[in-house]
């Protein structure tokens, strides 16, 4: 593949894959992810809503059902599982920046030449960090670490 093929498949990746629209992106997994899908389409929240419908919460019991099944198999293997935050901890926007790997991810949007979704990727850091990041980065008024 050439070049330019790869920059526009890398470009698409952060526009909504039905309507094109650029902004917040939802990754839609086109199988669910609970039922052994891995592929992923950026959809918008307007199509994403239209593709689940009145089954939003649907997404909701897959993905519960998803971790909830994550969390048991690390309990058979030994391993101590912890998603996130505990309920109602608060970090600071400093020491949030601070993290290395964010520094790294804050390092990667300022290039210029990434989409969220190859961030996501080369960083293993959540989609919700990275959206975090970038608005940080786009808002001129807020403070980012060098």
């Amino acid at each position: 593949m050439g070049i330019d093929i790869i920059k526009s498949i890398t470009i698409l990746l952060d526009r909504c894959f039905e309507c094109g629209t650029i902004g917040p992106l939802d990754f839609h997994h086109v199988v669910p992810k609970s039922k052994g899908g891995t592929q992923m389409i950026p959809l918008c929240l307007l199509c994403h809503s239209k593709v689940h419908g009145e089954h939003m919460l649907t997404i909701r019991t897959l993905a519960k059902e998803s971790r909830n099944r994550k969390i048991k198999e690390n309990k058979e293997k030994g391993i101590k599982t912890g998603f996130g935050r505990k309920v109602g901890a608060v970090e600071t926007m400093e020491k949030f920046l601070s993290k290395p790997k964010n520094i790294e991810i804050v390092d990667l949007l300022k290039q210029g030449d990434n989409t969220v979704r190859s961030i996501v990727e080369k960083t293993s850091s959540s989609l919700g960090t990275v959206m975090k990041l970038k608005k940080i980065v786009e808002d001129k008024d807020t403070p980012v670490l060098p």
